[in-house]
């Protein structure tokens, strides 16, 4: 008589792996980063240069004010984020 139960193989199911709470907190907020990240640098190439960019008050831009570099800064760093978050998710996917 054994103590321990066990599973015969062909009933034994294996449940996915779920990514951590860790890691979902990270590709929300690495999205939603690359998201405004990439909406400021295309609205920086797109808006005309009498259009302001900011929250308001002391707080805002003119557009023709902004430096080209800081639009492609933008744009890059975006895409860059939003690309990890994708890379993120499929390898969340394909360890299931």
């Amino acid at each position: 008589m054994s103590l321990t139960r066990e599973t015969p193989p062909e009933t034994a199911t294996r449940e996915p792996a779920r990514p951590s709470t860790t890691r979902r907190i990270w590709e929300w907020v690495l999205g939603i980063v690359g998201v405004i990240s990439a909406f400021l640098g295309s609205f920086i190439f797109l808006a005309g240069d009498d259009q302001s960019l900011g929250l308001g008050g002391d707080w805002s831009w003119r557009v023709g004010d902004i430096d080209a570099a800081w639009g492609y800064g933008f744009l890059a760093g975006g895409g860059v984020l939003l690309i990890a978050v994708i890379a993120l998710i499929e390898l969340g996917r394909s360890r299931r």
